[in-house]
């Protein structure tokens, strides 16, 4: 056929998926076949204050948090994504800042993140803030391979008081070759009894 001459409508059709890059929360219209899980997993998190996403390295999982879940949120419902990378404080104030621009307070707080103290207290300002809150720590293996023992425990340790002291409802997403290290770590165990496993899509979700 003839080849389609520039500024035909076709060729100004978006793409429907991001090639090999992750879904994020601005491609959730694209972001399809994955309904049932999402509304399934907030049916728990609105009982749950802690939960995890668990799947193969290559199933969707943080497609499935970012552009699944999190556009999906019910009113009322602030939310903030982060990753632990090689520092795990710091880049759940930076995901966390951007949340906080009115709130002078707590925008100090964000100066001295590294203590995890002062991390709880301006996520819990955040939640402060709203009706609910949902945290969704992704790819939470990186906590174990970028990290060393000590800064593990304290990010561990600070998402489990968030969820049991300041009313934050907290979603990890990981690797399943990884959920066992989070038995290490006794802030995460409550994780184990509330898995969302996520496999490939198949069926009619898939086409």
């Amino acid at each position: 056929g003839a080849r389609a001459a520039p500024g035909d409508e076709d060729e100004a059709a978006p793409a429907p998926y991001p090639g090999l890059a992750s879904f994020s929360e601005r491609d959730a219209p694209s972001f399809l076949g994955r309904e049932a899980e999402v509304a399934s997993l907030w049916s728990r998190i609105r009982e749950r204050r802690l939960l995890a996403v668990i799947g193969p390295s290559g199933t969707g999982k943080t497609s499935f948090v970012r552009a699944g879940v999190v556009p999906s949120r019910p009113a009322g419902w602030a939310a903030v994504v982060t990753t632990p990378g090689t520092a795990p404080l710091t880049m759940l104030g930076q995901a966390l800042a951007p949340h906080l621009a009115s709130d002078a307070e707590a925008l100090r707080l964000l100066l001295r993140f590294d203590d995890p103290d002062v991390a709880f207290e301006a996520v819990a300002r955040w939640r402060r803030l709203g009706a609910r809150a949902l945290l969704v720590v992704d790819q939470l293996e990186e906590l174990f391979t970028l990290n060393p023992p000590s800064a593990q425990a304290a990010f561990a340790r600070l998402l489990g008081r968030l969820a049991a002291e300041a009313d934050v409802h907290v979603l990890v997403a990981l690797r399943d070759d990884f959920l066992m290290r989070c038995q290490e770590l006794e802030a995460l165990a409550p994780v184990f009894s509330e898995l969302t496993p996520l496999g490939p899509l198949a069926g009619a979700a898939l086409r």
